[in-house]
């Protein structure tokens, strides 16, 4: 059991510091929408360039592996699909519903973990399911009854949960899929379906500021995106997906502190309560909701 947990440990610790990140993520968002490239097609800013970066290195590779592109493609596409969704959500919804509703994610990664992969859905997991998604509902100050889906913005966020927990359970099960393949099929995967969404509002952005945004763009990409993925990629091929769900949440706690330092937001009791709660579900998913090492390899299960 302790070698079980020191091998979860190092991915567990990836999907944490890339959640942390993608907590600050508002930031350089607002340096790309600061050069006038905003909507769904900041989305394609951040996601292209990565594209352009990786794309004369992957074209030697994906030659050798042309058997296992359709696949590969197919997790990007649910991989980029559902980081695409997300982001697109907080365009038509308010910020609180959008967060609430796609981190309702661990709880369809647990069942689809249990149906695809044959995880076991023990009590410490369900527990540390609650746990989380209590953390999140007191760091927002949600008040009134969850969010029931009631607008497109909250479809989007609420299918961009189901969708990221498809993603996880395919990089879990596809885990001997190399590592820059997987990555670059999910800015290739992201970078088609943001491209078609943004294409949808008829209204890109002028050349010019596009030109004037491209170093920051290229920075964003390649210097934030890509290696917080590779490492959220990464765990996910070697954890639960429940797991990776259940750590994602982090960024909502950083999300919430940085906004309170560096902007007029609040961040009290509450959001410290609510904060610890998040954390401390991650900490005892680690310590306590794990199975068997047999029960989280997919390769022991015939289903």
């Amino acid at each position: 059991m302790f070698a079980r947990r020191h091998a979860d440990l190092l991915p567990s610790l990836g999907i944490v510091l890339a959640s942390i990140g993608w907590g600050l993520f508002w930031l350089p968002l607002r340096a790309v929408e600061a050069d006038g490239v905003s909507g769904p097609w900041a989305t394609v800013a951040v996601f292209a360039p990565a594209v352009i970066a990786m794309a004369p290195f992957m074209a030697r590779r994906l030659a050798r592996y042309r058997r296992r592109d359709a696949t590969v493609l197919i997790t990007g596409l649910f991989t980029g699909g559902a980081w695409v969704l997300y982001s697109n959500s907080l365009l038509y919804t308010d910020v609180v519903r959008a967060l609430l509703l796609f981190y309702l994610t661990p709880l369809w990664s647990t069942l689809l973990g249990r149906l695809v992969l044959g995880e076991p859905i023990t009590p410490p997991r369900l527990l540390t399911i609650v746990m989380g998604i209590a953390g999140l509902v007191v760091i927002l100050g949600f008040k009134g009854a969850f969010p029931v889906p009631h607008n497109l913005g909250d479809w989007l966020g609420l299918v961009s949960g189901m969708v990221w927990a498809g993603a996880s359970v395919r990089l879990r099960r596809e885990g001997a899929s190399p590592l820059p393949d997987a990555l670059f099929s999910y800015f290739l995967g992201g970078s088609l379906l943001a491209l078609g969404a943004a294409a949808l509002t008829l209204a890109p952005p002028m050349t010019a500021q596009v030109v004037a945004g491209m170093p920051v763009m290229f920075a964003i990409s390649v210097g934030f995106i890509l290696p917080s993925m590779w490492l959220i990629i990464y765990g996910s091929q070697r954890l639960s997906p429940g797991r990776v769900g259940i750590l994602l949440m982090v960024e909502a706690v950083v999300g919430a502190a940085s906004a309170a330092l560096l902007t007029d937001e609040p961040f009290g009791a509450r959001e410290a309560i609510g904060g610890a709660l998040v954390i401390a579900a991650g900490v005892v998913d680690i310590l306590w909701a794990g199975g068997s090492r047999n029960d989280l390899d997919p390769k022991a299960h015939t289903h």
